[in-house]
């Protein structure tokens, strides 16, 4: 009992230190918190964290001076994920997406005209189109004027269908339909989110440039099935990009991916919780209104379970699991095992280029120049990795700190580090602390 009251008077503690009791929350999970500066933010945090893994003859920076557009499947509009599930997930106030950001981009953001109602009990028959509750005709044209993708809609039975056009209709007791004509446009964005690999490629090949999406989830309670993407979102890319110049956007809340549908594709762009500005941080980075600065917090490898993994490692038999790597996880074990991973940790592409000079150690501190040698500004991230001596016996590199510039074209800065008696130990499992080792260290 002494044990439980212990428990319970530290968690007291400490809501009685922030003033829980005396001022206990009054507000609601629906309240609005947001504000201009924090959706600025959101959307420049976004923009910042993008990482840019491909980008073939330099086919991004987009140009805006486009006569028409592609965006292909429903991550980029009709499902569109800006986060993970369980304790962590969050409901925005609002979400951007991918075909909205890119529309926005390229035309404004343009007032929709005013709804057209069909004569009643007529549908708009698409399979597959997505919905929303509503409450009537006129909530369900509304909802539909707020989104770039839905020229058409169709409501019954307090649902809301969301229709790219007015095609298939036919007579359907109960239901009405309408339009919402678009405005005037400077460039068209045709959106299609089906699994018709040949309409996909016909689309792709009338535009001046396609972007393709695909993404994937996780959540706590659950595991993936693999480290791939979606089949029909990948064959859907690999059409697109057999038959034009290809943009590949990956939302990827789920961490590490295989890419075997990146030799497809002209260029690749990986978010991984994006938010709720998700549309027009790609967008802004699609066009080079920001340079992408982001590096992978992952390895991505070459196939799945490329390190090898027993049954009884993962997921585990009868409830046990042995963790047999030990320390080599992550890029750690494709240092040790000599492998060279599809992308490695830390990687992530320019639209500019840095170049790393002038290595120097002083005692403790190691140092070294990054200039920017291109023609725009950007910022790298200068990372340091060490390797203990041999009779550590640890993995051959650790990554032991890192740093983020920003750098004009034509600048240079040196970057220092000094490692402390932490950053220079291992875990000694006979006296339970920190050792130091002495020998001879690599950089």
């Amino acid at each position: 009992m002494s044990r439980l009251d212990d428990m319970a008077l530290r968690i007291l503690t400490a809501l009685y230190a922030i003033g829980e009791f005396d001022h206990p929350v009054s507000g609601s999970i629906t309240n609005d918190v947001t504000s201009p500066a924090h959706n600025a933010l959101t959307r420049k945090l976004a923009s910042q964290s993008i990482v840019l893994i491909k980008n073939k003859n330099n086919v991004l920076p987009l140009s805006k001076k486009l006569t028409k557009g592609a965006i292909f499947n429903a991550p980029a509009s009709s499902q569109v994920i800006t986060g993970g599930g369980g304790s962590g997930s969050v409901v925005p106030k609002y979400q951007v997406s991918v075909f909205d950001g890119i529309y926005i981009a390229l035309n404004g953001d343009h007032p929709r005209q005013p709804c057209v109602f069909d004569t009643p009990n007529y549908d708009y028959y698409q399979s597959g189109n997505p919905s929303s509750p509503s409450t009537s005709a006129t909530d369900c044209c509304s909802q539909c004027r707020q989104r770039l993708d839905c020229n058409a809609w169709t409501y019954y039975d307090g649902l809301c269908y969301f229709k790219p056009d007015a095609s298939g209709r036919i007579y359907s007791q109960g239901r009405q339909s309408g339009t919402v004509p678009s405005s005037p446009t400077n460039i068209t964005i045709e959106y299609y989110d089906g699994t018709d690999t040949a309409k996909a490629a016909s689309i792709a090949a009338s535009a001046d440039v396609a972007i393709c999406v695909m993404a994937t989830s996780s959540s706590e309670g659950s595991d993936r099935d693999s480290l791939s993407l979606p089949s029909e979102q990948v064959s859907i890319c690999n059409a697109v990009g057999a038959a034009q110049k290809t943009v590949a956007v990956v939302i990827n809340p789920g961490a590490v991916l295989t890419s075997d549908w990146i030799d497809s594709v002209d260029a690749a762009l990986i978010t991984f919780m994006p938010g709720q500005e998700e549309g027009n941080a790609i967008a802004d980075v699609v066009f080079g209104d920001v340079n992408p600065g982001g590096k992978l917090p992952v390895t991505f490898p070459n196939i799945e379970n490329e390190v090898g993994f027993k049954a009884d490692e993962y997921p585990g038999v009868n409830g046990q699991e042995y963790y047999r790597e030990q320390l080599n996880i992550g890029y750690r074990w494709y240092a040790t095992h000599g492998v060279k991973p599809r992308f490695p940790f830390g990687f992530g592409l320019s639209y500019t280029t840095f170049v790393l000079s002038t290595l120097t150690v002083s005692g403790r501190t190691v140092s070294a120049m990054v200039a920017n040698a291109g023609n725009v500004s950007g910022s790298e991230v200068v990372q340091l990795y060490l390797g203990f001596p041999q009779s550590a016996g640890e993995p051959p590199i650790q990554l032991k700190g890192f740093q983020k510039v920003m750098l004009a074209a034509g600048t240079k800065q040196t970057v220092s580090f000094t490692l402390s008696d932490r950053d220079l130990s291992i875990w000694d499992v006979q006296s339970h602390k920190w050792q130091v080792i002495t020998g001879t260290f690599t950089v």
